[in-house]
């Protein structure tokens, strides 16, 4: 999401706030995000297993 930092100004509960560069010109494709190491990371518990 494209908010700006700190997250904790925005949002009650914020624990970590982890940078990450998505592209500067093709920021709002959901693959970019999806790309994001700490992204992967944060959802990875939440991903079915084959």
């Amino acid at each position: 999401m494209a908010i700006l930092r700190p997250l904790k100004h925005y949002f009650d509960g914020v624990d970590l706030d982890l940078p990450e560069s998505i592209r500067l010109f093709d920021f709002h494709r959901a693959a970019n995000y999806l790309r994001s190491p700490a992204v992967a990371a944060a959802l990875d518990p939440y991903m079915p297993r084959r």
